[in-house]
């Protein structure tokens, strides 16, 4: 009994037979996850070099640091993806592989906006509520 459950397991959806229009699918995602990956390490890079002006301030670090995450984490779902696409054997590991880092992403931008947002409700707050000069 547990030798068939091991066996169910090892085997398990490491191989999912996807159609090769799904394939096609999934290896055009792993390729736009890759350009935005490399557009993101590009901005980086343009962030670094901001620092280096003497214009630049503390949203350029943010700025940076918030493009390296986005970067690496789609540059590594894409890799996982290409692994679905392409290989026969891990599919489902590549998949939660691919999802977890799509998830970070999508996180990470949803936390984005609800700090952008704070920040508009405030200013208009205190629009509201300053007595007006004059």
């Amino acid at each position: 009994m547990s030798e068939a459950q091991g066996m169910s397991e090892s085997t398990g959806l490491s191989r999912i037979p996807f159609t090769t229009e799904a394939e096609s699918q999934i290896q055009s995602l792993s390729f736009w996850l890759t350009v935005v990956g490399w557009l993101n390490i590009a901005a980086v890079v343009i962030n670094v070099i901001n620092l280096a002006l003497p214009t630049r301030n503390f949203g350029h670090l943010i700025n940076g640091l918030i493009h390296l995450l986005v970067g690496t984490w789609a540059l590594q779902a894409a890799r996982a993806f290409q692994g679905v696409a392409t290989t026969d054997v891990a599919d489902q590991a590549y998949l939660v592989q691919g999802f977890t880092k799509l998830r970070a992403i999508f996180l990470l931008q949803g936390a984005i906006i609800l700090v952008g947002m704070a920040f508009v409700a405030a200013v208009l707050l205190f629009f509201v509520f300053t007595p007006r000069l004059g």
